[in-house]
């Protein structure tokens, strides 16, 4: 799933002070699953796309096994905002169990004081 064009890619909007500088990590995956059923998933250097306003098609790609550092949109609220989106690539083996896998990501925000 492409982060930039893909309606299916995962997203976070983020609200906070004004042009305050965040500093944002996410936890991947390397697995989804499903019952007992397993199924590896990667994330490469354009996995993540960041945006401080909507419009995911002209975000910011980054790899989203790295800290994005950057500051939210400097508007009053609800207009301070800041946009994150994912996608991944995941690897089905030819005879792949059925089902729907899921896997858990964790998204920390934390103001960096600049």
């Amino acid at each position: 799933i492409n982060p930039r064009t893909n309606v299916n890619a995962g997203m976070w909007e983020i609200h906070g002070n004004r042009n305050a500088e965040i500093a944002v990590q996410i936890t991947l995956p390397s697995q989804l699953s499903t019952g007992f059923w397993t199924m590896p998933i990667s994330f490469g250097n354009q996995s993540g796309c960041w945006r401080r306003q909507a419009g995911q098609n002209a975000c910011n790609q980054y790899d989203p096994s790295t800290v994005l550092v950057e500051r939210i949109r400097n508007n009053n609220a609800p207009n301070n905002v800041f946009y994150v989106w994912f996608g991944g690539t995941v690897s089905p083996a030819a005879a792949q169990h059925t089902g729907v896998y899921l896997g858990n990501m964790t998204l920390s925000v934390a103001y960096t004081g600049n």
